[in-house]
């Protein structure tokens, strides 16, 4: 974690951008800065470890702090469905999503586009199937 965050600040501050960043080592001391108003937390984005999406979900909603989690959502329905109820119960947003930033054929398109191998490009028009029928 402190090899990321780190390196977080130094890419920004190589583009002059001052960040004043706040560093928490668990969920626990995050929500309590936030329920302190020490910082302000609009969105709580969960990306560890998928059997851990349920219980950091449903203590982000109970903070009021909206949701997203990458996918699976959870291990099983009934995990869900709490997560689901609670997020209503405290009138917060549940967002789940599947990232895919190290999809193989996003990063070699990146590569491509740091490159110019396309040349000048005006518009951009992209469909993803991910289901083939």
């Amino acid at each position: 974690m402190e090899e990321t965050f780190n390196y977080v600040k130094e890419e920004f501050s190589k583009k002059n951008i001052y960040l004043d960043l706040n560093k928490f080592n668990n969920l626990e001391d995050l929500l309590f800065a936030h329920n302190n108003k020490i910082i302000n937390i609009d969105l709580l984005i969960i990306c560890t470890p998928s059997g851990m999406h349920c219980e950091q979900a449903i203590e982000g909603a109970k903070n009021y702090i909206n949701i997203c989690t990458e996918k699976p959502m959870a291990l099983n329905v009934r995990d869900c469905k709490r997560m689901i109820q609670i997020c209503k119960e405290n009138n917060v947003r549940l967002f789940i999503v599947k990232q895919n930033r190290l999809n193989t054929t996003l990063k070699d398109l990146k590569t491509k586009l740091e490159k110019k191998m396309f040349g000048k490009i005006g518009i951009i028009s992209l469909n993803v199937f991910w289901l083939l029928l």
